[in-house]
């Protein structure tokens, strides 16, 4: 049914996988939890990391060189055993208690990819996280109306969707900024279906 897949560096991601995975299993579908560490240097947080492989259906693989996140997420998807794909970042946590329920994936549907939004804490930051923090708020955190005016402009730090067309928008692997603009314009060129949700995430690692 569903493989969670999430990319990790010098992150705690533990949070984020037990609110996951209590959601799944309360969604009462099969699926599992995989976390990707990309060669952390930080070896508190991967020992604290480490306790996510004691969680049933959680598996947390450790790379022994830093690839970057978008071949960390293609590595991912080679992992995956099933076919629907939840793409998470390590720093963000579900708005909703029932974030995996409202993807309805016991459903049938026709829809190939879904997007839930990106939102922001409203508590403001310390100084030097301002900027980036007020950004995300005026850019970034969208209702579903204002992000159906653009169905194809997505973030992809908290994105489900199958597995073949990941293979198919997912055309760089260099690390680097800007790759949700790449993926959203794939989307559009390959004239794929993006369904909009109210199921946003909270970007919680902001850059100074």
């Amino acid at each position: 049914m569903l493989s969670v897949l999430i990319p990790t560096y010098n992150y705690s991601v533990v949070e984020l996988v037990k609110k996951v995975h209590q959601q799944a299993v309360a969604a009462n579908i099969d699926f599992e939890i995989i976390v990707f560490d990309d060669y952390s240097t930080q070896k508190d947080i991967v020992n604290i990391n480490n306790s996510i492989n004691k969680n049933e259906f959680c598996s947390y693989i450790i790379n022994n060189e830093n690839i970057g996140r978008t071949a960390a997420r293609n590595l991912l998807a080679s992992k995956a055993k099933y076919s629907l794909l939840l793409f998470l970042d390590a720093d963000v946590l579900p708005k909703y208690d029932d974030f995996i329920s409202r993807f309805e994936l016991t459903k049938k549907q026709n829809y190939k990819v879904v997007f839930g939004g990106v939102c922001y804490d409203n508590k403001k930051p310390k100084s030097d996280l301002l900027l980036r923090w007020k950004y995300g708020h005026k850019r970034e955190t969208k209702s579903v109306k204002s992000r159906l005016k653009f169905p194809f402009a997505i973030v992809s730090s908290a994105l489900l969707l199958n597995k073949k067309i990941f293979n198919n928008i997912n055309t760089i692997s260099s690390n680097t900024y800007g790759l949700d603009i790449l993926i959203s314009n794939n989307l559009l060129k390959n004239k794929i279906e993006v369904k909009h949700i109210d199921n946003p995430v909270y970007h919680l690692g902001l850059e100074n």
